[in-house]
């Protein structure tokens, strides 16, 4: 695959964008904003020919670091409860380096940051983004 790169832009006040592009084509985007002390990650989306490549894991570890690099918790609000325990969960074994052995302590840290409700939510501190 060849390099991606990760585009961010302002589209309205404190609402950011950050694209995926890959030989000037787009192959993925997130939405995000801030308030207060939290970037809230509104949506994130891999074209269906793009996934299971990394695209979106790079776009979640973009948005990540730009989280931890401001002090910023981050809230990732999810569509159901398979893409939080696939994809979310999944990356963030990735982001914390978890060994398989490990990954009994990851999986219930992970859900220990699941916030249920009407639509599942992970919070996650810039503690629990170091890595």
């Amino acid at each position: 695959m060849d390099k991606i790169e990760l585009i961010e832009f302002e589209e309205f006040k404190n609402q950011f964008i950050v694209k995926a592009v890959q030989d000037e084509q787009r192959i993925g985007h997130a939405v995000y904003h801030v308030f207060e002390d939290t970037l809230y990650l509104t949506w994130i989306e891999t074209d269906e020919a793009y996934q299971g490549q990394g695209v979106g894991s790079s776009i979640m570890d973009f948005v990540a670091t730009k989280a931890c690099d401001t002090g910023l918790k981050l809230a990732v609000i999810v569509v159901d409860e398979f893409t939080l325990m696939d994809f979310y969960l999944k990356w963030y074994a990735k982001r914390v380096k978890a060994t398989p052995e490990a990954m009994p302590q990851v999986e219930k840290k992970f859900e220990s940051m699941i916030k249920h409700g009407e639509s599942p939510s992970l919070l996650l501190t810039p503690q629990d983004l170091a890595y």
